[in-house]
């Protein structure tokens, strides 16, 4: 059973406080629902606490939720207060029924061994997946940040071209250029933009 919060209920920051938890369990990470709710650091640090409480099948759930959605990295480890056997079962329970989104966020499983398993996977497209814009333009040349596994026919690459950055395709499909571009993002947006085509929410 969960605890109640460790806040007097009723009042606006208790109010704001039950929105931010209800937000980070939903998958937004908590620094970003801290600066839209205002809260301070003080909040921050109980309401990290508090979800950090909260039962292990709560937390295991909202992270999967995030994983689903595209977001990846630690924030959502430490967002959730994720210990190894909540992140064993959150990658067990991924590799069911995501299991290329499993394999970009928790590393190849065993059983794929006919590739290298050096680069990440582009997931299969999603039907909510966003269309890219993508353009046969090149904008010269650019720093190769990350890359996609060159054992299929599509590779992504994330690139940058001091200070901005572009998601190169090549392919060796006929119905579309040998070599794309997508995006003039800055830093954040680019990562992001990176992190929903490994997890097939764009292409």
């Amino acid at each position: 059973m969960t605890a109640a919060p460790p806040w007097r209920p009723g009042t606006q920051v208790a109010e704001r406080r039950d929105e931010a938890v209800r937000r980070i369990l939903a998958g937004e990470p908590s620094e970003m629902v801290r600066l839209a709710l205002k809260l301070d650091k003080y909040d921050g640090d109980l309401i990290t606490h508090y979800v950090g409480t909260l039962t292990a099948e709560s937390r295991r759930a909202a992270a999967l939720a995030r994983l689903r959605s595209g977001e990846m990295g630690d924030s959502i480890r430490s967002d959730l207060r994720l210990g190894p056997r909540d992140v064993e079962a959150v990658a067990r329970e991924l590799r069911k029924t995501h299991p290329w989104l499993a394999a970009i966020a928790f590393g190849s499983d065993d059983d794929w061994q006919d590739c290298p398993g050096v680069s990440p996977h582009a997931a299969t497209p999603q039907a909510r997946r966003v269309e890219l814009s993508w353009c046969d333009d090149s904008p010269g040349d650019g720093r190769s940040l990350e890359h996609t596994c060159m054992c299929v026919m599509t590779v992504y690459e994330l690139m940058s071209y001091g200070g901005v950055y572009r998601i190169r395709r090549t392919t060796e499909r006929r119905d579309v250029p040998s070599v794309s571009y997508a995006g003039w993002w800055r830093r954040l947006d680019a990562y992001m933009w990176w992190s929903r085509l490994l997890a097939g929410l764009a292409r």
